[in-house]
């Protein structure tokens, strides 16, 4: 890693696709290298049977601009908020988007995110049954869920862990794919509904923090009054309460709506330090004389590592990623890198 040391870095390593470096960018509109990266893969596939994507842009041009240039190419706006467009099309059009765009632009995928177990013991540990025995049980309280998937909802209303649809239960979909994929939503809202089986609860399934924002915005009009949401983002900021995520949030309370968030659950997967280089030799030391820092990987496992540092939302400081086979000062030998310079165009 090289730079001046005065920034902090942050690196995190999580199961996912590999892909090194959170910024990186190769044309005029600016495009990250996650997105390049995917976008080179679908080119080398058939087009039969390709799934479209989906991937944000960024730009300060007005509206209609965008909106013009994406449905040029056949292209479907999602959701908007602020100067972020969620976009869903097939693979082979998006560089004549991306061509179309104006020169201010960005276009990345989504920030990547994740969720934890869930375990049902809330109500014993809490005290909540007292509560309930008393008739403080949420009735007349609106609870939303917002997560990344109700898979087996059906399951868990037949077998009374949840309320039926229409009746204490409204779930929507924002990404257009299926309120399925993982049961991690299901099982929160069931946490939920034992601690507080008078609330009518809604539940969303989002997949981008514009889904997401999308999500807060229809909640907060059907009269919502708190908020869960048991996933964590990577990438958005430096993790110190600002972002495009942290504005969500901000955008709840100031609402009158309690946001309640996961935290914590990936801290011993993260390295935080300043950027330290006492021998001058560009690379940062994780300790006196030591330039590296070891992850064991589990072999036939992919895995996301990510680089971060306190520049936020647009910095020329360049910091580079390398991941080695083996000890980089032994003979060690380069898997992947991320080496694209920092323009100060925008982040991820």
């Amino acid at each position: 890693m090289r730079q001046p040391p005065h920034y902090k870095l942050l690196c995190c390593w999580l199961v996912g696709l590999l892909c090194c470096g959170l910024s990186g960018y190769v044309r005029a509109t600016v495009v990250s290298d996650r997105l390049q990266q995917l976008l080179d893969n679908r080119a080398r596939q058939p087009l039969a049977g390709q799934a479209e994507l989906t991937f944000i842009i960024e730009s300060s041009a007005p509206r209609p601009t965008i909106q013009a240039a994406i449905h040029s190419v056949a292209g479907k706006l999602r959701y908007s908020h602020d100067r972020r467009y969620e976009v869903r099309m097939l693979p082979g059009p998006v560089q004549q988007l991306l061509a179309r765009l104006p020169a201010d632009a960005v276009a990345r995928l989504p920030y990547p995110h994740a969720t934890t177990a869930t375990v049902s013991l809330g109500v014993s540990t809490s005290g909540a049954a007292d509560m309930q025995t008393l008739g403080q049980d949420g009735s007349g309280i609106k609870i939303g869920v917002i997560d990344l998937g109700f898979g087996s909802l059906a399951s868990s209303q037949n077998n009374g862990e949840l309320p039926l649809t229409g009746y204490g239960l409204t779930v929507t979909d924002y990404t257009g794919s299926g309120t399925g994929d993982t049961s991690h939503g299901t099982n929160v809202a069931e946490i939920v509904h034992d601690m507080a089986p008078g609330a009518e609860l809604y539940l969303a399934k989002i997949n981008t923090e514009l889904e997401l924002q999308q999500a807060l915005t229809d909640m907060i009009a059907t009269g919502v009054q708190v908020i869960n949401h048991s996933v964590a983002w990577f990438g958005a900021a430096f993790y110190d309460g600002t972002g495009p995520l942290c504005d969500i949030t901000n955008t709840a309370g100031n609402s009158g709506v309690l946001w309640v968030n996961a935290a914590g659950n990936y801290r011993n997967q993260h390295y935080l330090g300043t950027f330290t280089d006492t021998d001058a030799d560009g690379r940062h030391e994780f300790a006196a004389g030591q330039n590296s820092n070891s992850v064991t990987l589990t072999y036939k496992k992919t895995y996301t590592f990510i680089l971060n540092w306190d520049a936020y939302p647009t910095t020329s400081v360049d910091y580079d990623l390398y991941l080695y086979s083996g000890d980089p000062d032994a003979g060690g030998t380069v898997v992947a890198s991320s080496r694209n310079a920092q323009s100060g165009h925008g982040q991820n």
